[in-house]
């Protein structure tokens, strides 16, 4: 095991003692020696084609409005008429956020990137069910009432994408950190696994700070996809609520990282493999995700249990149509 392994044990043995977490056995060797160059050429491999203009990519100025992003043509390309990948979208939401210097600027990123979303998702609706579509504001409310599953599936990331930037509006007005940030939404995505991209972002950020905006973009996504499936090697293994565990693997590879000066790609490769090996132990998957009362609490604004009603809307025909649970 190498210096940097060393100390991530350390770092984790400490925290067993706070209760924090458990370590079962020894950190694998991470094999960080020839891991740089390796990881380097990944971010380039079959990325030149997606060189992405850090400004013009994503347009987001003066938008307010679910309705006013549906009208702006903002060159969002290859998911004009394909929202249905939604984590590939979010994703790329990420990889522009942390193109940003600071906490303040990151944060307005990724609430520009979220509503983005949301005025793709909204333009989807109304494609699934064009008269619905037309009413009123609650595109995810009303989109999981039409009986079609795509609509379903399109109203639930419109939930999720509004939950997330109200989220992200209320960490900002707070004044809170991105491993604040992190751990609400790792919270969130316990209920939510399609926000898993937001806290793989999220965990980048902690990680790598301002370091990433010296990335290309291509590479910001890259990383952004490792994260993902770090945390996807926890869910996929040991349930939804294992997602909790990111935030004390990104700090802890945080303050190793920080000692040992490591490069992004060794604190990106850390995080994978540190993942893995928690999800390979029950114990320290249950030490590590233990809910926190605080996101809990942050969370609970924006994520509200809703009584579905039946709801009657007039329409031109004349007609009228009455939407009602199953």
């Amino acid at each position: 095991m190498g210096a940097f392994e060393d100390d991530l044990y350390d770092d984790f043995a400490a925290a067993e003692a706070e209760g924090a977490a458990l370590m079962g056995d020894e950190l694998e060797d991470l094999g960080m020696d020839d891991f740089e160059d390796d990881f380097e050429d990944d971010f380039a491999e079959g990325m030149e084609a997606e060189a992405y203009d850090d400004e013009s990519y994503f347009d987001l100025e003066a938008m307010d409005d679910f309705e006013a992003y549906d009208e702006f043509d903002d060159g969002f390309d290859g998911y004009e008429d394909d929202y249905e990948d939604a984590e590939n979208a979010l994703e790329d939401v990420m990889a522009y956020a942390l193109g940003a210097e600071d906490a303040d600027e990151f944060f307005g990123r990724l609430i520009k990137g979220l509503k983005k979303v949301g005025g793709r998702v909204f333009k989807a609706v109304r494609r699934a069910a064009p008269m619905v579509g037309n009413i009123a504001r609650g595109v995810s409310q009303v989109a999981s009432l039409i009986p079609h599953p795509y609509a379903q599936a399109v109203g639930g990331v419109a939930g999720l994408v509004g939950q997330g930037a109200n989220l992200v509006q209320r960490l900002r007005a707070e004044g809170a950190s991105e491993e604040e940030a992190l751990d609400a939404f790792a919270e969130l995505a316990a209920r939510d696994p399609r926000a898993l991209p937001i806290v793989a972002g999220l965990t980048a950020r902690t990680v790598l700070k301002s370091k990433a905006a010296r990335l290309s973009p291509s590479a910001r996504k890259q990383v952004v996809k490792q994260m993902t499936r770090a945390a996807k090697s926890l869910t996929n293994t040991r349930g939804p609520a294992a997602v909790r565990a990111m935030p004390k693997i990104a700090k802890s590879v945080k303050r190793t990282a920080a000692a040992k000066a490591a490069s992004p790609a060794t604190a990106v490769k850390a995080v994978r493999r540190t993942a893995a090996k928690v999800a390979r132990s029950p114990a320290m998957t249950r030490k590590l995700a233990r809910p926190s009362p605080v996101a809990r609490q942050r969370i609970s604004t924006v994520v509200r249990k809703r009584t579905v009603r039946p709801r009657t809307y007039v329409i031109q025909g004349p007609a009228r149509i009455t939407i009602s649970a199953a």
